[in-house]
């Protein structure tokens, strides 16, 4: 390189030397002729800068391209172990799933086997009980035949409960639509609640909207099962005041029907409102204690009425009382196709 730009220089010279003499041969002015080998000198020098600075960019950049393709290498060698983590990661999970869909499985199972089990003698001691209610009892006998007949029926709630969890669970549980009087529901279900809430001293009653329709096509078993839940529940946590029923059409869709239960009893803490409908849940372990209950009441309420194509929610204030809502549509879910914003929380108090 160093010779190669000797060579040049000595040319570049001797160039400026010959057109230096020639120009004053032919008598040139001799400012022009002194200038004549400094320009040459000039562009030589400019030029050999040039390439020198070319040749450090392309140095530069090669050595940049190389850290490039490390470091695009290294990128991919990450990607590719991350890509392999994520599949190793995606296949344990789907293990996983299999594994607790079969426990469920299982554990419905069982569920549901137990609650049968337990469910067929229990049947048996209260038919007996009713049977003995017919003799000629002491007062006594009465009392202790009494007490039996209360926890069998407690007993036997429970177990429907549980099986009725697990149907649930495993998506077995049926439903069967039909058109229904609302007040010929509402009758039974005041018949049954009032009895309980006799012995409590509570005041209890159904009031309706007088814009009510007079039939209403839904599960009319299902119906009655969630409001006795939410009912029975009401009583149980009211000691003094009352419990009611209110049955209104909808606010932003009157063809809907919003059944509200308000009582004056303990009402919710605020930080139990997040886990009110987990299972095996009462709020805590103080609530289990005194008042009794499997904690399954509230979460099966809600599965039926989602099931239904309804909604359901509650308002609360500690020791003022709870008032939990629930929300119908006119048709069964497979015709409920369409669920606006207007119908979304439409029994929102």
């Amino acid at each position: 390189m160093n010779h190669r730009r000797s060579l040049l220089a000595i040319l570049a010279a001797a160039s400026g030397v010959i057109l230096t003499v020639g120009l004053w041969r032919a008598n040139a002015p001799f400012i022009i002729i002194a200038q004549i080998p400094v320009l040459y000198l000039y562009h030589f020098i400019r030029i050999a800068h040039l390439k020198q600075a070319h040749e450090t960019l392309y140095k530069t950049a090669e050595n940049q391209a190389q850290i490039l393709q490390s470091e695009i290498g290294s990128l991919t060698e990450n990607l590719n172990h991350a890509v392999r983590e994520l599949a190793s990661i995606k296949e344990e999970s789907k293990t996983l799933e299999l594994k607790a869909a079969s426990s469920i499985q299982a554990k419905s199972n069982f569920l549901a086997t137990m609650s049968h089990e337990i469910r067929t003698p229990m049947n048996s001691i209260i038919g007996f009980s009713d049977l003995l209610k017919e003799e000629a009892l002491t007062e006594d006998q009465e009392d202790y035949l009494e007490a039996i007949r209360q926890n069998s029926h407690h007993l036997l709630h429970i177990i429907n409960e549980i099986l009725d969890y697990s149907k649930i669970d495993r998506g077995k549980l049926d439903f069967e639509y039909r058109e229904i009087v609302l007040d010929d529901s509402l009758r039974e279900i005041h018949k049954t609640i009032s009895v309980l809430a006799n012995k409590k001293n509570l005041d209890f009653r159904i009031t309706k909207s007088p814009t009510l329709p007079e039939t209403f096509t839904t599960d009319p078993l299902r119906l009655k099962q969630c409001l006795l839940n939410l009912l029975t529940n009401s009583i149980k946590y009211t000691s003094k005041g009352h419990v009611h029923l209110e049955i209104t059409p909808c606010p932003h869709d009157e063809q809907w029907l919003s059944f509200y239960v308000h009582d004056t009893g303990i009402g919710i803490a605020p930080d139990c409102y997040d886990k009110i409908f987990e299972s095996f849940n009462q709020g805590d372990s103080s609530t289990t204690r005194k008042y009794g209950g499997t904690g399954l009441g509230l979460p099966i309420t809600k599965n039926l009425v989602e099931l239904m194509g309804g909604q359901i929610g509650f308002e609360s204030r500690p020791d003022q009382g709870t008032t939990f809502w629930i929300a119908l549509p006119p048709t069964p879910p497979e015709q409920n196709l369409t669920e606006s914003e207007e119908t979304t929380n439409c029994a929102a108090l």
